[in-house]
């Protein structure tokens, strides 16, 4: 995990608050510019994940975090379609915010990419 100063997680299945790690900005974390827009709108994404009923059992894998001003998703997803509706549902709910999407599929294995779309073969 990422512990850059002014990054925050919040756990999509959490209550709306945020859970916020010691020493990262969090929910509440003051400021100005892109990383408190982003830290705010992490804090959104969580919440439209945890509130679509699509997405919400998905949804409680997902971390999602914001880093250097973007939102970043991560976790474990089931399917490629699920992450797809993931980055669609938090690129729309944090519109002007750059998203991150380094969710994987289960069952699929890494390979030290940065992220984005990787489509599995089969």
């Amino acid at each position: 995990m990422n512990t850059t100063p002014g990054s925050t997680t919040t756990p999509s299945g959490s209550s709306g608050t945020g859970t916020n790690r010691p020493g990262m900005g969090g929910t509440g974390a003051t400021g100005s510019g892109s990383v408190n827009d982003a830290t705010t709108n992490s804090a959104a994404v969580q919440r439209a994940l945890a509130n679509d009923p699509s997405l919400a059992v998905e949804a409680g894998s997902v971390i999602v975090t914001s880093e250097n001003g973007k939102i970043v998703l991560q976790g474990a997803v089931s399917s490629e379609s699920v992450k797809r509706r993931i980055e669609q549902k938090a690129r729309t709910t944090a519109t002007g915010t750059d998203v991150d999407n380094r969710l994987t599929v289960s069952g699929e294995t890494s390979s030290g990419g940065t992220g984005g779309t990787n489509r599995s073969t089969r």
